[in-house]
C-alpha cells in the first residue's frame, strides 16, 4: 500500500496530459499507481515522480512495485513519468502544442 501525499508536480503533469486531450483518472493509495491516462486509443497505467528529489525518494514503493509485476505478467507496462518531458514522450507529441508550454 502507497502512503503519503502526492507529488509535487503530480498536478502540473496530470494539467498537462488533460490540457493535449488525455482523460486522467485519478487512483487511489491501494491501487499500486497514481492513475489510468487514456490517450490515442491506448491507456496507460502511470506512477508519477517528482524529479526534484533524490533518486532514493523516487523509488517505486512496495505497492508501486508489485502492481508493476502483476502488470509485466500480463505484457502491461507501468510507465513513469518523473516531468513533463517524460509527460510529452509517453503520449509522443500526438496532440496539438500550439501555444501550450
Amino acid at each position: 500500500m502507497r502512503h503519503g501525499r502526492p507529488d509535487a508536480n503530480k498536478a502540473e503533469i496530470v494539467k498537462f496530459f488533460r490540457d493535449r486531450g488525455g482523460y486522467w483518472i485519478d487512483f487511489t493509495p491501494d491501487q499500486g499507481c497514481d492513475g489510468l491516462l487514456a490517450h490515442d486509443l491506448v491507456v496507460d497505467f502511470v506512477e508519477i515522480k517528482d524529479s526534484s528529489k533524490p533518486p532514493s525518494k523516487r523509488k517505486l514503493t512496495n505497492g508501486e512495485r508489485e502492481l508493476e509485476l502483476s502488470l509485466a505478467v500480463r505484457g502491461i507496462t507501468l510507465r513513469v513519468i518523473e516531468s513533463i518531458a517524460d509527460a510529452k514522450a509517453l503520449i509522443g507529441f500526438r496532440y496539438a502544442d500550439i501555444g501550450k508550454p
